[in-house]
């Protein structure tokens, strides 16, 4: 049964809306709807964003606006995910905002519009470079902001909001059709394959996201949108399997601490590669070393038990 929320579940909520920046909310995470509007857009990480008969991967510069009464939920889909979480009633606008083009997106969103432009709600609307740093840059104006708590005629809440809502509106009537992104992820095919056998080769190595895009010749929003659909899953959850793939091949080697293994693999930190470990093979590697210990001791038992040579 999804579960319904109000704006005045926050406890802070000023002049009909409200902002944050968190890594995961779980009452996000199981279904729900809402009495108001709700931007996200996802500045570090992945997340998985479900409806109710689809699912998509969000990667970091991917955002959405879902009407009231949508039903979804929001789940974590990489180590601490960071996203900006917008909610907000028409009513922060002023009676000027009836005419304007944000306000007719904003009506050919709702579920229940008579407008003869209504518009599918998007799981997931994909942002260009230049619209990520506007409407991220919007974003961090309203947080700070928000906690003043202005009077309505001295807030600038609902200016930045319309923004907001005018730059998701571009990106909607700019969306790309089928045909061209799939003759977009053709041109780069080779550039992200590349980057993936690099990977292969080098996940021992310090790679961060910039210098494999300035590497490879893709913009660092170019290789986390498409390394995904090429590739199958997001680029640093690429690297942290590739890492600990190996690190379970170490495990065997008794000569070799678990340190030692995380440095070899590409960890300077200890604690990421457990929590890595453990999130991608479901123990710790300590647990992991000790069952393969046990299965090799029991194995030469049983063999020397079914030997009759064996004294």
């Amino acid at each position: 049964m999804n579960t319904r929320i109000t704006l005045d579940y926050f406890p802070n909520v000023s002049n009909y809306y409200h902002i944050y920046k968190l890594n995961h909310s779980k009452v996000a995470e199981v279904p729900h709807y809402h009495d108001f509007f709700q931007v996200c857009y996802l500045s570090k990480g992945a997340i998985k964003h479900r409806g109710e008969k689809e699912e998509v991967n969000l990667i970091k510069g991917d955002s959405f606006i879902i009407p009231p009464n949508f039903s979804h939920s929001l789940v974590p889909d990489s180590d601490d995910p960071e996203f900006y979480s917008l909610s907000f009633k028409d009513r922060i606008f002023y009676p000027r905002f009836s005419n304007s083009r944000a306000y007719k997106f904003l009506t050919a969103l709702q579920l229940d519009t008579m407008e003869k432009d209504h518009l599918d709600i998007r799981l997931k609307v994909t942002l260009d470079e230049h619209m990520q740093m506007t409407i991220e840059s919007l974003l961090d104006c309203l947080v700070r902001e928000f906690p003043l708590s202005l009077p309505r005629d001295l807030a600038t809440a609902g200016s930045l909001i319309s923004a907001i809502l005018l730059v998701l509106a571009r990106a909607y009537f700019s969306e790309p059709t089928a045909q061209q992104q799939l003759q977009t992820i053709n041109i780069y095919y080779k550039a992200i394959m590349a980057c993936k056998d690099y990977i292969d080769q080098n996940y021992m190595k310090d790679l961060g996201l910039s210098q494999i895009a300035r590497q490879f010749g893709v913009s660092r929003s170019v290789l986390c949108m498409l390394f995904p659909k090429i590739v199958g899953k997001p680029l640093k959850q690429y690297i942290s399997e590739r890492r600990i793939k190996q690190a379970v091949k170490l495990s065997d080697a008794q000569d070799l601490s678990l340190q030692e293994i995380a440095e070899i693999v590409g960890y300077e930190d200890y604690s990421t590669f457990f929590r890595n470990f453990h999130k991608i093979i479901g123990i710790s590697p300590i647990q992991y070393r000790n069952n393969r210990i046990d299965k090799r001791q029991s194995s030469a038992m049983d063999q020397h038990n079914n030997d009759p040579s064996i004294p």
